[in-house]
């Protein structure tokens, strides 16, 4: 069975389970990915060894072995809401979310120049433009496509459902540009270059490729740059933390926009890091395991 037909199936029989009972399905499933996908696991021990490291945290076997399986958990708890969440209303906004520092995104929008929310593989950032769109927002994210045609035209329809609209490759830097000019909002993931340009930044101490649109578009567009991420709580709540906004100064060079992006990046990550979904290494380039479906 492709893909397409498992995340169907799986969609479908989540959707008439009690989300409880969803968890602990789901959790037996990732314990399984996890002891059988050595590839897989490898590689995010990896990244968590970069992390803890830098982070001051052990990182002997026993621990990030530990940190795998709990990343493998909490993927596919990801999943579970991926589907749970099939439309976010203001019921389920007040029921299941916890706002934080809401202000950054309403200066934003009182500035007039748009809004670039920048967030990262982190916690449930399909659901987390979901949110932004529930609080009354125009939001964009960029389609990404899916080589399976079927699965593609799914995923757009899914983040369509959640009030996301919808950029595509190809035109993303024009159609950004002209959101950005509507006093509207965008969200970039800045955790993955996926246009293989492989700018180097430095990133938990040491160099890795990490995509230059956000800053970019910042230094070009005067636009405000706001962090946003949705982290799951122990109480599998969740909370929507919106970072303080940043406006560059005129002038200011590239890599500097790119090192304070990258700054947030790490202390989000960094306090979260098994809810961190990046099954590629980024430092050592290893590529993906075969394990957990990738939504991009």
């Amino acid at each position: 069975m492709n893909q397409y037909y498992q995340l169907r199936l799986a969609g479908n029989i989540i959707r008439i389970l009690p989300r409880r009972f969803a968890y602990r399905l789901s959790d037996l499933l990732a314990a399984l990915f996890c002891a059988r996908d050595y590839k897989g696991r490898t590689t995010v021990i990896a990244n968590l060894r970069r992390v803890y490291s830098h982070t001051n945290r052990p990182t002997d076997d026993a621990t990030l072995e530990r940190a795998a399986r709990a990343t493998f958990r909490y993927f596919g708890r990801y999943l579970v809401d991926f589907f749970f969440f099939s439309r976010l209303t203001r019921n389920d906004l007040d029921r299941y979310i916890v706002m934080e520092n809401t202000e950054s995104l309403a200066w934003a929008h009182e500035r007039g120049r748009g809004t670039l929310l920048v967030t990262a593989h982190l916690g449930n950032w399909e659901l987390g433009g979901a949110v932004v769109a529930a609080l009354g927002h125009t939001i964009y994210a960029i389609a990404l496509p899916q080589k399976d045609a079927r699965l593609d035209r799914y995923f757009q329809e899914q983040r369509r459902r959640r009030g996301m609209r919808l950029l595509f490759l190809g035109r993303a830097v024009r159609d950004i540009i002209d959101v950005l000019n509507r006093n509207e909002t965008v969200a970039l993931l800045a955790d993955r270059d996926y246009t293989g340009h492989n700018d180097m930044t430095p990133f938990f101490g040491a160099e890795a490729p990490m995509p230059r649109g956000p800053a970019w578009l910042a230094s070009h567009t005067g636009t405000t740059l706001v962090p946003g991420f949705l982290l799951r709580r122990d109480d599998d709540r969740y909370c929507m933390r919106f970072g303080a906004p940043f406006v560059p100064e005129q002038g200011m060079p590239l890599p500097a926009i790119q090192q304070h992006l990258c700054a947030v990046l790490e202390e989000e990550i960094g306090r979260n890091p098994c809810q961190w979904y990046m099954f590629q290494e980024i430092w050592g380039g290893r590529g993906y395991g075969s394990g957990p479906p990738k939504l991009t």
